[in-house]
């Protein structure tokens, strides 16, 4: 195992016999290991770890109907010592691993009962931090009617801004004869139990759009002003948080313009309040201190916010947050990545633009407009009729929002 421990890479051989659990450090050069401290275990360990948690060195260990163990290991210059912890995790271990950083997981597989096992995670915080361990989730093994090979598993855990994410591989029979052996993947989101409950909070947020999910194609992948979305606040913290700020409109400042968070005073206060936590729906972009105040819950002025931008090739818009807990303020505000939104385009559903003069099919006694900001071509009517008769539609300009057209994009 290898461990950081006091700013430099210290490596370490754990292992079990006559009921003792040992440890060796391992030369990095000749890759020589030097035993360097020993303790008795409460049962014989089935399996070991070696993981830092808060620049403390600890030894896990699974050990059968004696529950899971742990035991901190202090270097010293020439050896070192093994201490038991006085907190275990009742059950029947034996398989562990941990993962993370500051505060890495517990992941280890407990048999509850005849044919029924589980892999569990459990956070690490109460080693150095006190209190007791934390039960964040437990993943059927045995028993839960997929072929998984026993306590066959493996995990990596990696932390994306403010989420802590354990990624879990278990190896899976196919159910065939001959077939290879498949490996399934579990993703397990564990931000709860893997922040730092004395430090201030990690902020994010998460942004899903509600109107592209309606959309098919090519345009389930496109955003449009006007769009309907739900944006949430995903801030990682240890402690309860109680006050929030949002930007909704993140702008670009200096050369290089670079994103400048600055928060609006209507979107900020204090917590818990769902309000200010999850906006669903909501509309982006829109800007609560732009030059006309936009209201991001129903959308009013929302365009006029961010100027009325004409955007055929798409703009970039930017939102953020910021949020407190009892440690302080985030250190750095949460900015999104660039969200590119376009400018929706009438159409006329029906309308054959292959020939000239355009050709509009709709059926007889059905309801013909055209509309648009500037005179367009001619358009053929067919309705029925046996000569097809051509109009222009008047230069007489229309009043906006008069007309039947739909924007693409737009969720009806």
């Amino acid at each position: 195992f290898k461990v950081i421990y006091g700013g430099s890479d210290l490596y370490l051989l754990a292992g079990s016999i006559d009921g003792a659990v040992r440890l060796a450090t391992i030369n990095p050069t000749t890759g020589i290991p030097s035993e360097s401290a020993s303790v008795a275990a409460s049962a014989t360990p089935k399996s070991l770890a070696v993981a830092a948690v808060n620049g403390r060195i600890f030894v896990f260990s699974a050990e059968g109907t004696s529950g899971l163990h742990v035991y901190e290991y202090v270097p010293s210059q020439f050896s070192g010592t093994l201490t038991p912890v006085a907190t275990s995790i009742p059950g029947n271990f034996d398989r562990v691993m941990v993962r993370g950083s500051q505060f890495p997981a517990i992941l280890a597989n407990n048999n509850l009962a005849a044919g029924q096992a589980a892999i569990q995670i459990y956070d690490t915080k109460w080693l150095t931090q006190g209190g007791s361990p934390r039960l964040a989730y437990s993943l059927a093994q045995a028993g839960s009617g997929l072929l998984y090979f026993d306590n066959s598993f493996e995990s990596i855990v990696k932390t994306n801004g403010g989420a802590v994410t354990a990624y879990i591989y278990r190896l899976k029979s196919p159910g065939v004869t001959g077939a290879e052996v498949l490996v399934a993947t579990d993703t397990v989101d564990i931000s709860c139990i893997s922040a730092d409950t004395t430090a201030p909070p990690v902020s994010g947020a998460s942004m899903s759009n509600l109107s592209a999910a309606q959309r098919t194609g090519a345009e389930a992948q496109k955003n449009y002003f006007g769009d309907r979305w739900r944006v949430q606040d995903s801030s990682s913290s240890g402690a309860a948080l109680d006050q929030i700020e949002w930007d909704w409109n993140v702008a670009l400042v200096g050369s290089p313009p670079t994103p400048t968070y600055v928060a609006d005073a209507a979107y900020s206060g204090a917590l818990p309040s769902a309000s200010l936590t999850d906006f669903n729906p909501s509309y982006f972009p829109c800007d609560p201190s732009g030059p006309v105040a936009g209201d991001p819950r129903s959308g009013t002025n929302c365009y006029g916010s961010v100027g009325s931008p004409v955007a055929p090739a798409g703009a970039d818009y930017r939102i953020g947050t910021r949020s407190h807990n009892a440690n302080g303020w985030t250190a750095s505000p949460f900015v999104s990545p660039a969200v590119t939104v376009f400018s929706p385009a009438a159409d006329i559903v029906g309308l054959d633009r292959s020939v000239n003069p355009f050709n509009l099919r709709v059926l007889r006694g059905g309801t013909r407009r055209s509309s648009g900001r500037s005179r367009p071509p001619p358009v053929r009517w067919s309705a029925g009729t046996s000569r097809p008769r051509t109009r222009s539609s008047p230069s007489r300009p229309r009043r906006p929002g008069s007309g039947c057209a739909s924007p693409i994009g737009a969720a009806t």
